[in-house]
């Protein structure tokens, strides 16, 4: 009897609901309007929002990672493109996208994301990869495996209503969604990037010198900076630029751009001059893409400088200096690092001391340094803070503002370690194993590149007439503890000077 007198009720509740859902599924629609591209992998004949468009360029894959026409996407879904030159912006319900052709570095809300593959022009057609323009924009993404078929849709607002940020699915979510995760090579190959040793006349402007004091530091999109000393034209700063016609240029030379004068504990002025300037050390600042050298005083004299600093990009310039005091010291050990381009700091592993200066003035003490005793100081910056990597203890310190403080822990064992190189907020430690670990500022360690394992492209990468050489016949990478050099650009690629030799292993697909 119970059952009989509620039955009546629960279908009234059903239908009740029904036409409640269809009454919310039609007021959906009163806002909103649905668009859909659709497209075939390789077939030039799409869809736009129920119209049949030809395209010039298909839906195509490059290096496993499928590309897409911006313009078509765009248009489709009635978002806002703009270009200057290969400068892309592009905005939609509230999120900006910004993508260079060529460049594997995007922006996202300002943001930094690396692509999986850079954006290309094929036939005078913009092509982007699919999942990154899909997930950075919000839309709908289904794929047909059988029919090959690729629809994008997307719902556009017919009216302006205010966003609520904290409901799932508005522009929040999208802003803090994670960036896309970029697939490493599953086989390293490596590029020779310069010679030493032939008398082709093509190779004269990216010969490099295995004598004399030698630094690099990557910075952008497969760039490096080489200080290397030529036999007779002396100590040179080169830039090394795949992009660019030479592959080689000189940026700066020891001259009297680096002469300044200095005040000696505000008594009197010395003048400083170039002839007297042993560089040693370079040192990139991905942040302002400012590159500086650091060097020592060759002059026997009383009160010598013992240290000189100077920012080599955008122009040459003193930044700051030390003068001569007691003790020890090896300044590839040392630590320099900056975190606005103003203020600069620079830490003595020997007399575990941490120097600060403003610009143009000497460093001076500020604070005695927790790091372990004769070690080698690496630093870098991760989200405006200064983290210095202690090769001895395995240990990474974190700036205060006063001193350095113990951070984080590195599980490896400190012997292991042959080189450490850092950039780009990371650490990366190469183990006698041959084996490259990335390490985050909080000590997560991860096996980045097998170097034992990674196979050589032949020749010299730019230069056609080597395109068959096989330049040393069984190819192998030396890695000698005591004179490699290693460096990381944004683009998440090694560059190593091994053996005389600029090579860049390549870890992730170009």
């Amino acid at each position: 009897m119970l059952i009989r007198k509620w039955l009546p009720a629960a279908m009234f509740l059903m239908c009740f609901a029904f036409i409640l859902a269809l009454s919310a599924h039609a007021e959906e629609n009163d806002l909103f309007d649905t668009r859909e591209t659709v497209f075939k992998m390789n077939d030039p004949n799409a869809l736009i929002n129920g119209k049949k468009v030809v395209l010039q360029v298909p839906p195509t894959t490059i290096n496993n990672y499928t590309f897409v026409p911006l313009r078509s996407v765009s248009d489709a879904i009635g978002a806002n493109l703009t270009r200057k030159s290969d400068e892309i912006r592009l905005s939609y319900e509230g999120v900006t996208v910004e993508i260079t052709v060529g460049r594997a570095e995007a922006f996202v809300q300002s943001n930094p994301v690396l692509l999986e593959q850079p954006p290309v022009v094929i036939k005078g057609t913009t092509m982007v990869p699919l999942r990154f323009i899909v997930n950075s924009l919000g839309l709908d993404l289904r794929y047909e495996p059988s029919t090959k078929e690729i629809r994008i849709s997307s719902k556009i607002k017919k009216t302006p209503e205010p966003i609520d940020e904290d409901q799932p699915g508005n522009k929040k979510d999208v802003e803090e969604e994670a960036p896309v995760v970029r697939p490493r090579m599953e086989n390293l190959t490596v590029d020779y990037l310069s010679a030493n040793h032939s008398n082709l006349k093509s190779l004269d402007k990216i010969r490099l010198y295995s004598f004399g004091n030698t630094s690099i530091a990557a910075a952008k999109d497969n760039q490096v900076y080489i200080l290397n000393r030529d036999p007779n034209k002396g100590y040179q700063i080169k830039k090394y630029d795949p992009n660019s016609a030479d592959k080689m240029s000189v940026v700066a030379s020891i001259d009297e751009r680096f002469n300044f004068e200095y005040s000696v504990r505000d008594k009197y002025k010395i003048n400083f001059s170039y002839g007297e300037f042993v560089p040693k050390k370079l040192v990139y600042n991905d942040a302002s893409d400012t590159l500086y050298l650091l060097g020592e005083s060759a002059a026997m004299y009383p009160d010598k400088l013992r240290l000189a600093v100077f920012s080599i990009t955008p122009e040459v310039k003193m930044v700051t200096y030390q003068l001569e005091n007691s003790g020890f010291y090896k300044l590839e050990d040392s630590f320099f690092s900056t975190l606005d381009d103003k203020t600069f700091y620079y830490g003595e592993p020997y007399s575990k001391m941490i120097y600060s200066a403003n610009r143009d003035q000497a460093l001076e003490l500020v604070n005695s340094s927790p790091t372990s005793d004769k070690t080698q100081l690496i630093s870098t910056v991760k989200d405006g803070v200064l983290y210095v990597y202690d090769k001895k203890s395995s240990t990474i310190f974190k700036w205060t503002g006063t001193g350095l403080a113990k951070h984080a822990q590195v599980a490896i064992h400190s012997d292991s370690v042959m080189h450490v190189a850092a950039s780009f907020g990371y650490f990366y430690l190469l183990d006698d194993r041959r084996v490259v670990h990335r390490v985050t500022s909080d000590g997560k360690m991860e096996s980045y590149a097998e170097l034992g394992k990674a196979s050589f492209n032949p020749g010299i990468l730019g230069v056609p007439e080597t395109s068959n050489w096989k330049l040393f016949g069984n190819e192998r990478l030396l890695l000698d503890r005591y004179t490699l050099h290693m460096s990381t650009d944004s683009n998440g690629n090694l560059f190593l000077f091994d053996d005389g030799i600029l090579i860049r292993v390549n870890v992730y697909p170009s």
